[in-house]
Parts: C-alpha cells; sequence; structure tokens
C-alpha cells in the first residue's frame, strides 16, 4: 500500500451497484508482509475507517499457509473463514479456529459447493 509507505493518501473506492460498499485497493504485493500488517496497525487505518463505516471488512490469505497470519487476523473483531468444499480438511479448519481463538471466529463460509436440490425448488425457497 501506498499510503503505509507515505507516498499517497488512501484510495477508497465505491464498490460496484452497491451504494454503501466501499474498496480500499491493496496495490502490488512489497516487501514484507508481516512489516505491512504492523504498519497498517500502527498507522490506526482501521480505527480511523471504523468511525466513519459500519463494517470494516479485511480480506487474508489462506491462515495456515502463511506466518504473518495471527499478526494479521489481529485487525479484527472477529473473523470468518472461507473453506472449499472438497478441498479444505476439516482438521486444518480446526487447527485454524484454535489458532485464532474460538471466541473471535465467527463463522465458515463453505464455497464451492453442489447442490442436489434441482434449480428450479431452491428459486422457490
Amino acid at each position: 500500500m501506498t499510503f503505509l509507505r507515505g507516498k499517497s493518501g488512501v484510495r477508497i473506492l465505491r464498490g460496484g451497484p452497491l451504494t454503501n460498499l466501499f474498496i480500499i485497493p491493496s496495490g502490488a504485493a512489497q516487501g514484507d508482509p508481516s512489516r505491512l500488517f504492523y504498519q497498517l496497525r500502527e498507522a490506526g487505518l482501521v480505527e480511523q475507517l471504523r468511525e466513519h463505516f459500519a463494517a470494516v471488512i479485511i480480506d487474508l490469505p489462506p491462515m495456515l499457509s502463511i506466518a504473518y497470519s495471527s499478526l494479521a487476523s489481529r485487525l479484527s473483531d472477529s473473523i470468518l473463514l472461507v473453506a472449499r468444499y472438497g478441498v479444505t480438511p476439516i482438521d486444518d479448519l480446526e487447527k485454524a479456529v484454535f489458532l485464532l481463538g474460538r471466541d473471535r471466529v465467527c463463522g465458515i463460509v463453505l464455497n464451492g459447493t453442489e447442490y442436489r436440490t434441482p434449480e428450479v425448488l431452491r428459486r422457490r425457497f
């Protein structure tokens, strides 16, 4: 983020057709990611955003495959894990919940599921 390097202000973009969705693009990854999250926390950007927005969502990389995931997750009040059906092992989900703390994980989203109910019935409910 060029903001954290002191090279520009924060760019906030309106996100698509929703009038209350805003996005801050991160830019190209550079340097040590753990340092980036430390700078983000020290800059107080998340706290400043909370003053203006009802919810601040931070999209993080996979939690178990990176060393700085616990540092990055400390920027949030709660965490919503995303798992891919048939790909993400249950053991990995349990490990992530354990490492992050059960009280911080507010739920799990399951992506890539296959519906067994015919589409015409799904639309009715």
